[in-house]
């Protein structure tokens, strides 16, 4: 019988895997900021109360209104349907402002894990890298920049392009015929059970749990990982074959 076929690729979910950022996009000054933005540059005067409760209220319908198992908003469409119902003259222009907005004020931590761009470097030597996110558009791309992981991605795979969300294993079909291999050529790693494990194992691709805190518990998991390494350090001594 023919051994395991090595890998070739490897795969990566974004935040809280390589990117470590903490939003509150719920706080009460966020929305009057963008309120306050809004009012610079139309005459709608909007509540910022009134603003998060409809932006919220539109992002569920957004969701519910899909037949996906597993839907993924567009927060662009989601401010332009809020602010044509508050009147905006200029929705169309300002719903696209909104989104990279919302996220910077909305932003409290940003940054990748000490051992990311040292690991993305010792992995690109051997494999092909990408990235496979529950992410926005207006987000994801500047994001991957600012935090210097742009050189070492192949590939880029965000949900709200597709209108799903992890685990559908669609995504994760993506990025391998993106890159032309089949899933037992790739390997997927990731910090959440439910989305990232299952997923990929769903797609039949080698899912690898990164656990920083060492809280996993395989007795209570609802889905099992193929691996579970504390960091990108343990991932690449056991991908590479290093010791390091």
């Amino acid at each position: 019988m023919p051994g395991p076929v090595t890998p070739r690729v490897v795969l990566f979910d974004l935040y809280r895997t390589l990117i470590d950022i903490t939003t509150d996009e719920r706080s009460p000054e966020v929305w009057r900021q963008l309120a306050r933005f809004l009012d610079y540059w139309d005459t709608v005067r909007v509540d910022p109360d009134e603003f998060s409760r409809q932006y919220f209220a539109q992002a569920a319908r957004q969701l519910t209104q899909s037949s996906e198992p597993h839907p993924e908003i567009d927060i662009t469409r989601v401010f332009l349907d809020v602010l044509r119902a508050f009147g905006f003259r200029r929705a169309d222009g300002l719903a696209a402002m909104c989104p990279p907005l919302l996220r910077v004020l909305s932003m409290r931590h940003f940054g990748t894990y000490p051992d990311v761009l040292p690991g993305l470097s010792r992995l690109r030597t051997r494999f092909r890298l990408g990235v496979v996110s529950d992410a926005q558009i207006p987000f994801i791309h500047p994001e991957i920049e600012t935090a210097g992981l742009a050189p070492f991605l192949d590939v880029v795979i965000v949900s709200a392009e597709h209108g799903i969300q992890k685990p559908d294993p669609r995504l994760f079909v993506l990025a391998l015929d993106r890159l032309g291999v089949g899933p037992e050529e790739a390997v997927y790693v990731g910090d959440n059970i439910g989305r990232d494990i299952r997923g990929a194992r769903a797609a039949g691709i080698r899912a690898v749990l990164v656990d920083r805190r060492g809280r996993f518990d395989a007795a209570t998991a609802t889905c099992r990982p193929d691996q579970v390494v504390g960091g990108l350090d343990e991932l690449c001594g056991s991908l590479l074959g290093d010791g390091r």
